[in-house]
């Protein structure tokens, strides 16, 4: 395709490409481990999100685990506990959610290749950055909802890209194949 894409186009995203999409927080964010709230992130579609610790992983996070509610006993009771007696209280609790964080999690982002069709674009994205004269344009950017069976659905999974600019989520517009055109019904 030689255009941007605009608003009614269905156009085809296939593995490789570099979207923005929302996936659960437990795959981005280790301060996050079992939160499956969904948020949006940078992606290469067909790439898998791991979510597991080994036991080396494990010990840094008990470790934080221990300052932090340390600090916070000190905090609201006043009263200076030792580390060592605060690992103490901590490690059966920790040894009981242990399973759970070694048990190996994936997210695959493949269920993102299909059909989408454009329900918004814009020009926007862009700023300045951290020193004179750093500035960069905004971007073409496209806002597009995964068809199901080629129909569209309230529902439907919503991604997002830019076509031109600086952004970590682009797709060039000659690596789009336009399938067809729809329209906007208004009920």
């Amino acid at each position: 395709m030689d255009r941007n894409l605009e608003e009614g186009d269905v156009f085809e995203i296939e593995k490789g490409m570099n979207i923005y999409a929302s996936i659960p927080e437990k795959f981005i964010y280790n301060n996050k481990l079992l939160s499956n709230k969904k948020t949006n992130t940078h992606i290469v579609v067909g790439k898998k999100f791991i979510n597991s610790f080994s036991d080396k992983e494990l010990k840094p996070l008990l470790d934080t685990l221990t300052k932090k509610v340390q600090g916070e006993f000190t905090y609201i009771f006043g009263e200076i506990i030792s580390k060592k007696e605060m690992f103490k209280i901590l490690l059966p609790t920790f040894e009981k959610i242990k399973p759970i964080l070694k048990k190996r999690k994936t997210f695959n982002t493949s269920s993102l290749i299909g059909e989408y069709v454009v329900i918004k674009t814009s020009y926007e994205g862009g700023g300045t950055g951290h020193g004179p004269g750093d500035v960069y344009p905004d971007g073409h950017r496209v806002i597009a909802t995964k068809l199901q069976n080629g129909k569209w659905k309230k529902e439907g999974e919503e991604i997002s890209f830019y076509q031109s600019g600086c952004f970590t989520a682009m797709i060039d517009p000659k690596e789009i194949t336009l399938k067809r055109k729809m329209k906007k019904i208004f009920e």
